[in-house]
């Protein structure tokens, strides 16, 4: 397609789309999986989906894929520095991609959000492209969503290249999602949904809501869109860069609900913003609020929590100041490492915990120690959801919505017959 300008995209007049079906046409199936994978990308944020029914008998291939924010932080690193960050992430997404081919089908990411214009939610878009031209993957894109304030050229630019690869018609490549849009509207009106796929639904809790920020990286974090994934009542929320200011948007609409939280119980969150302190409390430097972002963990009370965030990186994410608030309601763990910064004491430190708290970056060593994480989530039409954690070196734990989960260990390697053939 030709350049683009998402700004002025926005500015026209928002149109009344029809929920995107991802298995339209396709015949009933007997349940559903989504598997979200937090990819390592140092000082960005990457989320690959993979949507499965679960009796295709067709291998470990998923039958749709989806990209959640896709972008690194390139600033000031050598060529060495940029292979080791870039790498990983696209590796595994054009694997994914190679995985549709060799079981007969075509390459395609369905659909796509970017949550707001900073670059390391977008930044991987042109190593991806690169990749795939140099690897003679024949990649479609479906659908592109972008939230977010002030898009600049630099980032609409990288956008409109990546819509190139799109199958849809004209003026539906890239849509952007409507300003204050949450679908979550009250407890005496139906949840909306943007994408299905058979039990699993992707909702928006916020996206380019209104900030009184003046500062115009805050304005840009702060209308982030937030992002949930869910399956049977259960779910996992990418909430991007969110601020305390969207926190004070989204806490009162949750709140409205009771404890009868259409978003809880939440298998897995990425901690807003990689674990930003500026942003997670109001009145910083000078006064150190925490209320808003308090109680917007405790609305959640993720069961597990992983920041996105790299190696000895600029921004000091995440801190461990933010990482212990969501430790409060993070499920036990075996002892393990997690990597931050901590304001108090002004320097990086590998904290021991354990609950089920996790950071991209392992270690302060080098060469860079990390982990990519996947949370699962499954339904059976009329069964249980089962939910699962796993990543290289980490064993994997399943649990039954509802239950309290296997332990890890020997304990969890007896998988429910339903996950048996998962990849």
């Amino acid at each position: 397609m030709s350049e683009i300008d998402l700004a002025a995209l926005r500015a026209e007049p928002p149109r009344e789309r029809p929920v995107l079906d991802l298995r339209a046409g396709m015949p009933d199936a007997s349940g559903s999986r989504v598997i979200v994978t937090v990819l390592y990308c140092g000082q960005g944020m990457a989320n690959f989906l993979e949507f499965y029914d679960l009796d295709q008998d067709d291998g470990d291939a998923p039958m749709a894929t989806a990209l959640l924010d896709f972008g690194v932080d390139l600033w000031f690193m050598s060529a060495e520095k940029k292979a080791v960050l870039v790498g990983p992430a696209v590796k595994f997404v054009t694997g994914r991609l190679q995985a549709l081919i060799d079981a007969g089908r075509e390459p395609r990411i369905d659909f796509t959000i970017f949550s707001h214009q900073d670059a390391d939610h977008w930044a991987l878009i042109d190593y991806l492209l690169w990749a795939v031209e140099d690897k003679q993957i024949d990649m479609k894109v479906g659908p592109i969503w972008y939230g977010g304030a002030d898009w600049g050229k630099s980032a609409s630019a990288a956008v409109g290249r990546f819509a190139a690869y799109s199958d849809q018609p004209d003026g539906e490549e890239v849509i952007p999602l409507e300003d204050g849009r949450c679908d979550y509207p009250g407890p005496t009106k139906a949840l909306k949904d943007l994408v299905t796929w058979g039990e699993v639904a992707i909702r928006i809790l916020a996206s380019n809501i209104d900030v009184g920020s003046s500062d115009r990286g805050m304005r840009r974090n702060g209308t982030s869109a937030c992002v949930v994934v869910e399956c049977g009542g259960n779910t996992i929320i990418l909430p991007g860069d969110a601020t305390y200011e969207t926190f004070e948007f989204i806490n009162p609409k949750l709140k409205a609900y009771g404890t009868r939280s259409p978003v809880r119980p939440v298998y897995a969150l990425s901690v807003p913003h990689h674990g930003s302190l500026r942003s997670f409390v109001s009145g910083y430097p000078r006064t150190l609020d925490y209320s808003l972002g308090r109680k917007f963990a405790e609305l959640l009370a993720a069961e597990n929590a992983v920041a996105s965030a790299g190696y000895w990186n600029r921004h000091k994410h995440p801190y461990a100041e933010i990482m212990k608030v969501f430790s409060a309601y993070t499920e036990p763990d075996s002892a393990h490492d997690y990597i931050a910064y901590s304001y108090a004491s002004s320097r990086w430190q590998a904290f021991t915990t354990t609950t089920s708290l996790y950071t991209t970056v392992l270690a302060l060593a080098h060469p860079i120690q990390y982990k990519n994480y996947e949370f699962w989530l499954q339904k059976e039409t009329d069964g249980p959801v089962l939910r699962r954690i796993s990543g290289p070196g980490l064993e994997p734990r399943v649990s039954v919505a509802g239950e309290a989960r296997a332990a890890a260990g020997a304990d969890a390697g007896a998988r429910p017959p339903a996950l048996a053939s998962a990849p």
